[in-house]
Formats: C-alpha cells, structure tokens, sequence
C-alpha cells in the first residue's frame, strides 16, 4: 500500500516538474512582468524632463516595455491555471506558447492544445483587430480546447468564426464582456450526428468541427470560470469524438 501511494506521488511530481519555467514559477513571471510596465511608465516621466531627446525613441521603447511586460503578466496568470489544470493529468510534451496563452500536450496518446482567450493580452488585441474589429463581434474570455481530429480541410468554419458565440449580446458583445448563458445542447449538429454524448458539463458553450492551419479540429468553448474538472471531461469528449470519427 505504502509502495503504491509513493508512486503516485511520483507521478505527480514528474508531471509537474515537466511544466514549462512560466507554468512553474507563475508568480515569479508576473513580477518580472510588472518590473517591465512600472520601467515603462517611468520612462513616460523621464521623457518630459528630457524632451530633446527623439519622440520616436521613447514612443518605442515605451511600446516594447508595455509589450513585453502585458506579456509576461498575462503569462503568468494563466499559466497558474493552466499548471492547475494539468497538475493530476498523466500529460507528456508540455509546451507553453506565452504569447497566444496557448498549451500544447500529449495526454492519452493524443495531442490537445488549450487556449485562454484573456482579453487585453496583446495577441487577444491582435485578433481583435485583424478578425472582429470592423463589425464589433469579438468573444469574452473563454478557453478553447482542441485536437487535430484529420490532416485535411474538410470546408468547417474557420475557428475565430466559431468563436463569436462566446458572446452574451450579438452586438455589443465587445462593449459588454458579459460571460454567454450555456445552452441546452452544446453540441453542433455535425457532432449529434456521429455519436450520443450524454455528459453535461456547466462550463461547456459549445463543441464543433472547425479549421485551423487548414486541417480539421474538434474544438470546445468553456465559460471562463471553466473548472480544472470540467476541462478535463471536455478533453475525454473531445477524445471520444475523434474515436466516433472515421477520416480519411
């Protein structure tokens, strides 16, 4: 008994010193992160008592400070989630890309991948701007879960389309980040049709096929307050949606 209990904490313990720097040491990355905006603000003040020097300098400077700090701030937040999520799961390859907030992993043989859309985190704005900006139908806070489900394009939506049903007013879902009520059913059409899921899950939106990188994804939408638990039964949907799946 004594010998199985010490495995199990073993097993832990591997999966968590396995976790990327910034999954580790979240807190660690925020300060760093918060040293880069105070720097960043100081030099604003330094910048009216020296006006001789270029505009332009300060301007990037400025900019490159405030970026690299939203950076590493947003990195640490969310990595503290992501290594909770992760922290009783037998996950393999851990990686943590901190710009996209995005985790990509190998659990039970399959690769996921986990994004927190944060709003305000610079990548967030970059999508903004180049996929939601002219017609104000940018999603709240959420995570996507996913998994390359076929190597081809099988003509789903692209998965920022996807995304604009975590929004809680279809027009001013920009101006009023309120989190979407579940729906009845989050499961799409396309999906009912190839297998029964009974699970109910309260974080779950929504679950479809999409496009991404051209290849076909199956990807989840959760609710921001999203749970470790719930996350990790949307991945065992997830996997038994592939499973139902016969690609090509």
């Amino acid at each position: 008994m004594v010998h199985r209990d010490s495995s199990a904490n073993k097993e832990k313990k591997n999966v968590s010193t396995g976790l990327p720097l910034s999954m580790r040491h979240p807190h660690a990355i925020k300060f760093i992160g918060s040293i880069f905006v105070i720097t960043a603000f100081c030099v604003m003040i330094l910048m009216i008592h020296f006006s001789k020097i270029s505009l332009i300098f300060f301007t990037i400077l400025i900019s490159l400070l405030l970026f690299i700090g939203s950076v590493l701030v947003h990195a640490g937040s969310v990595g503290q989630e992501f290594s909770t999520i992760l922290k009783d799961l037998p996950v393999k390859a851990v990686e943590f890309d901190i710009l996209r907030l995005t985790i990509i992993f190998r659990y039970e043989n399959s690769a996921f991948s986990i994004r927190y859309h944060a709003l305000y985190s610079p990548y967030t704005m970059w999508i903004y701007l180049t996929q939601y900006y002219m017609k104000f139908e940018g999603p709240v806070e959420h995570y996507q879960v996913w998994m390359i489900g076929s190597e081809k394009n099988y003509f789903y939506e692209n998965y920022h389309e996807l995304a604009k049903n975590m929004r809680s007013h279809k027009k001013m879902g920009s101006f009023l980040p309120i989190q979407p009520i579940p729906q009845d059913s989050p499961f799409s059409h396309d999906i009912t049709e190839i297998i029964s899921i009974q699970e109910t899950i309260p974080a779950l939106y929504y679950v479809d096929f999409a496009e991404k990188d051209n290849k076909t994804i199956i990807i989840a939408f959760l609710r921001k307050d999203a749970s470790p638990d719930d996350i990790q039964k949307t991945m065992t949907i997830i996997q038994s949606i592939d499973d139902a799946m016969t690609w090509e």
